[in-house]
């Protein structure tokens, strides 16, 4: 063996992997690609179901009811977080969960909020509740056409503002127009004026903090300037009322008349101010 050409070829480094072109740039991308393939896809943003609910405010049992919530689907859709049938379904399961704490006979306050009702939802509402025992005695809302359908069922309504009202500096609503008969243990709230076409029964109540305009006869309930207006009136076709209230002055109409005549009770402002009625004619503020 030559061994000059020994020396002149020396062996090559065992340990150094030669450059065979890029083999490591390849496998260097082929595991940063492989990461990109395993991270997770990104999760849809959880959206919180509305519950309904119950509560017990003053000792009164408060059944209510979760806002509506719009959501827009990527196709441009919109569609609510919560279905009528799934609002039902949810009251029903909130019954049977409680039904050993729930006392059957007992007054339910139905808080409806700025949510819009119909006589049939107001009625679906009531049947679930009479499963237990319970009974539907009142609505309060802001809507007004909620208000209308729930003393079409026959309940007592509270129609308020979304906020406290300062009658000093905030308008009142527009006038809330029903056409019914008032019956025993119904009671209106409004904040403004109530014109009813129709009789309010004994035992009815009607409370508005504007005027109070009855075309039929009030022989329940009735008072105007709740919230301390003085110059409210209250105008019957036949005064026959248990009882007459007009802001902090207290009256009761001890002789009715016998004969369809209009009539308004107001606060005198001659000498000691007291709730006066007076027939419509002779009226003028």
């Amino acid at each position: 063996m030559n061994s000059e050409q020994t020396l002149t070829n020396p062996p090559q480094d065992l340990g150094k992997i030669p450059d065979q072109g890029g083999e490591e740039d390849f496998l260097l991308e082929t595991i940063i690609e492989s990461d990109k393939l395993i991270q997770p896809a990104p999760s849809a943003p959880q959206i919180s179901v509305p519950q309904i609910r119950f509560k017990t405010l003053d000792d009164k049992l408060n059944l209510i009811l979760p806002l509506e919530q719009e959501l827009t689907d990527t196709d441009g859709s919109s569609h609510t977080t919560l279905t009528w049938t799934d609002l039902l379904e949810q009251l029903q399961q909130k019954i049977t969960a409680q039904a050993d704490t729930l006392t059957a006979g007992t007054l339910v306050y139905l808080q409806a909020g700025d949510r819009l009702l119909d006589v049939r939802q107001i009625q679906d509402i009531t049947e679930i509740l009479q499963t237990q025992g319970l009974v539907l005695h009142s609505v309060s809302t802001f809507r007004r056409q909620t208000a209308i359908s729930a003393v079409t069922a026959g309940l007592s309504v509270d129609q308020s503002p979304k906020t406290p009202v300062n009658p000093e500096i905030s308008p009142q609503d527009d006038p809330l127009y029903l056409k019914m008969t008032v019956r025993s243990g119904v009671e209106i709230r409004h904040n403004g004026s109530i014109i009813i076409f129709g009789d309010v029964n004994a035992g009815g109540e009607i409370i508005a903090t504007g005027d109070i305009l009855i075309w039929g006869k009030l022989k329940g309930v009735a008072h105007a300037g709740a919230k301390g207006n003085a110059q409210a009136v209250i105008m019957a076709l036949h005064l026959d009322a248990t009882q007459l209230r007009i802001a902090d002055f207290v009256a009761r109409v001890d002789s009715p008349t016998t004969s369809f005549s209009p009539e308004i009770a107001h606060v005198s402002r001659k000498g000691n101010p007291i709730i006066c009625i007076t027939p419509a004619a002779s009226f003028s503020r």
